[in-house]
């Protein structure tokens, strides 16, 4: 138990200095011990703030007025009050405190002063009080009044002149908070609602204070340290295959981890994905939204000391040929988990694209011939540009010249058939295969004569294999050859 302010002094507007805290705050540093071991330290902070009697008055009192100076006293109360509070949480940030009592301010700004929620640290604007200089922020993170949590016309613990009105107050900080999984606020109705008369009456216990007592509960949160691991089967498959994923989720304690969560996503759409999960787990179908696929797994508890392996999978397609499908893996639980860090996990599969052909055709020849010519000889190059190899490859030559006499010299391997009729004829040549990173090389001979109207003599051709191809764009080349 500490006593803070006894001695603090303040100038009072006639210059003269007295005590500031005619009650100094009394702070009890507490540990709650729980049957199952659990320990729950928490900081409590008495306090008694001065009155608002003459708050408002106008007597006159040195410089200035007693109204002036309740304000101010109330004020540099409340200020001192604020910095007990904010030191504690800048000494030790994991500290729980409660500050509670009689504040003698209401919750909200009266135009007076707002002396509670200086101390909360949200302050109201100073132009919007009669005390100067009160709107600067003494406490971060702020602090809570929980007197939210009752229901309105409960919202009382002092009745003053027929009026119900809240004095008494309990502010939280953000760590006790964290530290709760519950809250509750009550009053004691023992002391407002009855007459003075029941003060002098032996036989009543009511009415030996004007205020209500407030007593505020807190359920304290179980604190488990969950861990996740995630890791892939494989480092990468083809395009097709399925990828792996092993994942875990550790209880790394002290208590029980309380409706624990897990989820699981991918960053693709997958729709198979499925995971195999541990007894005791429930989990959802994939859902596939905005290119991600996920699943939640759920339990009810995960014990001190616990873990669970999931296994999951999912069959890839064209769509993530050629990039990493990642998934990411995090842990929740209603337990306070003092690490987050390690609540999240990822592991990355490769998904290589599957080999493919690529049949690119090229021609060379002249761009020009003499009007004396009789025939024109072209070279095609036809190349497999890919990956794998093109199976039972097909290319078709035609021309606006070829005819009978047309001659086609084909490599070794290919077999060439003319088709057509003698006026117009083309030449269709198949193989069983081209290899990756192999070419065909024909030589095609075409009549120069009778010389087109256009005077430009044209051949094409088109390739084709039954293997799936990258890139169909290049199977046609076409050759112009002009006529002088």
């Amino acid at each position: 138990m500490t006593q803070h302010g006894k001695d603090a002094t303040w100038t009072e507007p006639n210059g003269s200095v007295s005590l500031l805290n005619d009650r100094p705050p009394l702070a009890l540093d507490a540990v709650v011990h729980y049957a199952d071991g659990r320990r729950f330290p928490v900081t409590a902070i008495a306090v008694h703030q001065r009155s608002l009697n003459d708050v408002d008055s106008v007597e006159v009192s040195g410089p200035t007025t007693l109204g002036d100076r309740v304000r101010r006293k109330r004020q540099e109360q409340a200020e001192y009050l604020a910095g007990v509070i904010q030191q504690m949480q800048l000494d030790a940030p994991s500290r729980r405190i409660v500050t509670l009592g009689d504040f003698n301010a209401f919750a909200f700004n009266d135009g007076l002063a707002d002396t509670m929620n200086v101390v909360t640290g949200t302050p109201t604007a100073d132009e919007q009080t009669a005390v100067p200089g009160d709107g600067i922020d003494l406490v971060d993170p702020d602090l809570v009044n929980l007197g939210v949590l009752e229901p309105q016309e409960e919202r009382y613990s002092f009745v003053f002149g027929g009026n119900a009105q809240t004095l008494d107050h309990v502010l939280a900080n953000e760590e006790l908070v964290l530290a709760s999984s519950a809250f509750g606020l009550d009053h004691a109705r023992i002391n407002a609602d009855f007459p003075e008369s029941a003060r002098n009456d032996a036989g009543s216990p009511s009415r030996l204070s004007d205020h209500d007592p407030v007593v505020a509960y807190f359920e304290a949160r179980h604190r488990a340290d969950l861990a996740v691991s995630a890791s892939a089967v494989a480092p990468s498959v083809s395009a097709g295959e399925s990828i792996g994923f092993h994942a875990s989720v550790s209880n790394l304690g002290p208590d029980a981890a309380i409706d624990t969560g897990v989820g699981f996503a991918l960053d693709a759409e997958l729709p198979g994905m499925a995971v195999v999960a541990p007894a005791g787990w429930d989990c959802d179908a994939a859902q596939v939204v905005d290119g991600a696929t996920s699943i939640a797994c759920h339990r009810d508890s995960l014990a001190n000391g616990d873990s669970a392996s999931f296994q999951l999978s999912a069959m890839t397609g064209a769509a993530q040929a050629g990039r990493t499908v990642t998934l990411a893996v995090a842990a929740t639980s209603l337990s306070l988990d003092p690490a987050s860090a390690n609540d999240e996990a990822t592991a990355s599969v490769d998904v290589r694209a599957l080999p493919t052909a690529d049949l690119a055709l090229q021609f060379s020849g002249p761009a020009s011939v003499p009007a004396s010519a009789f025939s024109v000889v072209y070279s095609a190059t036809l190349r497999n540009l890919g990956t794998a190899a093109a199976a039972q490859p097909v290319l078709v030559f035609d021309g606006n010249t070829m005819n009978a006499t047309a001659s086609l010299s084909a490599p070794a391997g290919w077999q060439c058939a003319k088709q057509g009729s003698n006026r117009e004829t083309t030449f269709r040549c198949a193989a069983a295969s081209l290899p990756a990173g192999t070419s065909a090389v024909f030589t095609l001979k075409v009549n120069a004569k009778p010389t087109p109207s256009d005077r430009t003599i044209r051949i094409g051709g088109t390739a084709g294999t039954v293997s799936p191809e990258s890139d169909v764009s290049n199977n046609r080349a076409e050759h112009a050859t002009r006529v002088q």
